[in-house]
């Protein structure tokens, strides 16, 4: 414990998104006999990653109440009451959309992949999801250079659209289902998601 603050080591920097996607992927996960996520709180993972919020399922009553931003890009969100409720409000937002994975190479062209859509797990004895709530799985498309024939030794290359398939949505309980789900296809030749 030196006191010394984290700015006064080093320079902060965020890693390019491929150094971050060979790292383990993120989980974060909240659990307890009631569990909120209030208007305007976002919790976000990076690509790739997990979001779990739960009651244990030893505790009974338990609530899940969800009124802010769910965010794991081409990852995974569970949220488990299983003999409580689950409530995804008007104003929340659980989102594991598909994004794609491209960077530029030092000769200016472009590389990567495209990830499909994540999933969406909700698992409670009621669940409620309002009308205004979003749960979104929806692929994604990006665009890459892919190398094409040239004369006398140029080099060309042209533009590929990739497109990736939707997630999955999986709710199981009882209760009243008013919100949009997405799970829409990247792009053309993509499927989109499942339910």
């Amino acid at each position: 414990d030196s006191g010394t603050s984290i700015v006064d080591v080093g320079p902060l920097a965020v890693l390019p998104l491929a150094q971050r996607a060979d790292l383990a992927p993120t989980l974060l996960s909240l659990t307890g006999r009631n569990v909120t996520i209030g208007t305007g709180a976002t919790v976000a993972t990076d690509v790739g990653g997990s979001i779990a919020l739960a009651v244990p399922s030893t505790t009974a009553g338990g609530a899940i109440r969800i009124d802010g931003r769910l965010e794991a890009l081409a990852g995974n969100i569970s949220v488990s009451a299983v003999s409580g409720t689950v409530t995804v409000a008007s104003t929340a937002a659980l989102v594991a959309r598909g994004v794609p994975r491209i960077e530029m190479d030092g000769r200016g062209q472009r590389d990567g992949v495209v990830l499909g859509g994540g999933s969406v797990a909700l698992d409670a004895g009621t669940v409620a999801l309002q009308t205004g709530s979003l749960i979104d799985v929806s692929g994604a498309s990006g665009e890459i250079d892919v190398p094409a024939g040239g004369a006398l030794g140029l080099r060309r290359s042209v533009p590929v659209t990739l497109a990736s398939h939707g997630g999955s949505i999986s709710v199981k309980g009882q209760g009243l289902i008013e919100g949009t789900w997405r799970g829409e296809a990247g792009g053309g030749g993509a499927r989109g998601g499942t339910v």
